[in-house]
């Protein structure tokens, strides 16, 4: 038996992304690659088919994308996987070298039996003749269990980074699904004054905007971003500034603002709903009318009470995970001044 995984000569695969995304991730596929089918998008990841081989570094907005193999119903049990695929004929996208095959459920690693594990494992070397390497392999299988019994096997295409973002940093996969979220159209202007380590105005450079105004009020931090790929493009304008006082910045000309500001969790900000409100006043100064704000916050509640204190409009929320901690994805609209007859 041969092991095909695909709808109408359509091949399925399976990427993650930060979890709260779902609702974003699944028109992005279509944008990307319009004659895909999305089958499922939840808890942070998305299962959908295409109809030619994927190349996986179009997907910006992916941690890890894998090819799968074969889809496995109401099945909560690694053994009765590897066995299934031991039956079966699969190939790989490695035509030679090494591999390793992983067990993860519920986005965890877990360890298996020596049994599972050399099943797994002979099944890979019967159907793929490639050489096993458990430490630096040249491609991996993984057996998936999702929550809700829905499981794969799978051969990876992309691994996300393996580094851990320091404090305040946020992953290139979140980053750019923020700037898909604000909606940037040709043309836009945007900031971005909390830049931090620059990974959303490296994500906005993917994205048809005019300027890109950067900045940050960490002279160190600056420092690193105007000796990175930020350099080169020159549409971005890096500058050390405090996010209260954009002065730089012309007053109604920025048609979105796109950024991760201090969350108070590590004591670095003695007065967080005092920073909002005065930088929200800034930003109500430099944005269009019916401009909108994008914003990444770990205390949803007072970043919002001094947005709509400044005449902003709440126009959504909803949660992610940031590192494993919870916070807020907010979209903001700056509300036309009512001019009184």
């Amino acid at each position: 038996m041969t092991a095909l995984c695909h709808i109408e000569n359509m091949v399925e695969y399976f990427s993650t992304f930060p979890a709260g995304f779902e609702k974003v991730v699944g028109g992005l596929i279509k944008s990307i690659l319009p004659t895909s089918r999305v089958i499922k998008s939840d808890g942070g990841a998305v299962h959908y088919a295409v109809n030619k081989p994927l190349d996986p570094t179009r997907l910006p907005f992916a941690s890890n994308t894998f090819r799968v193999i074969k889809k496995f119903r109401d099945v909560a049990d690694f053994g009765e996987m590897a066995d299934g695929m031991a039956a079966l004929s699969f190939t790989s996208a490695a035509a030679r070298g090494s591999f390793r095959v992983r067990f993860s459920r519920e986005s965890e690693f877990v360890g298996v039996s020596p049994h599972i594990m050399q099943t797994a494992e002979r099944a890979v070397i019967k159907s793929c003749g490639l050489r096993l390497d458990r430490n630096k392999p040249d491609t991996e299988f993984w057996f998936i269990i999702r929550r809700g019994g829905t499981a794969f096997f799978t051969e990876l295409m992309k691994h996300g980074s393996a580094d851990k973002p320091g404090k305040g940093e946020l992953r290139p996969e979140l980053a750019y699904l923020l700037c898909v979220y604000a909606g940037i159209r040709r043309g836009d202007v945007v900031c971005d004054p909390f830049a931090g380590h620059g990974a959303v105005p490296k994500a906005l450079t993917r994205f048809p905007c005019k300027k890109i105004y950067v900045s940050d009020n960490e002279p160190v931090l600056v420092t690193v971003m105007q000796k990175s790929s930020l350099k080169k493009d020159a549409r971005v304008e890096i500058t050390f500034r405090d996010a209260a006082d954009l002065s730089h910045i012309g007053e109604k000309t920025v048609d979105r603002i796109i950024t991760d500001p201090p969350w108070g969790f590590f004591g670095e900000i003695n007065d967080l709903a005092d920073l909002y409100f005065r930088v929200f006043v800034e930003f109500r100064r430099i944005l269009r009318d019916n401009g909108c704000i994008a914003l990444l916050a770990g205390k949803p509640a007072e970043s919002a009470e001094a947005a709509i204190s400044a005449e902003f409009k709440l126009i959504d929320e909803f949660p992610v995970l940031v590192n494993g901690k919870k916070a807020s994805v907010i979209m903001l609209n700056k509300l036309r001044p009512v001019i009184l007859q």
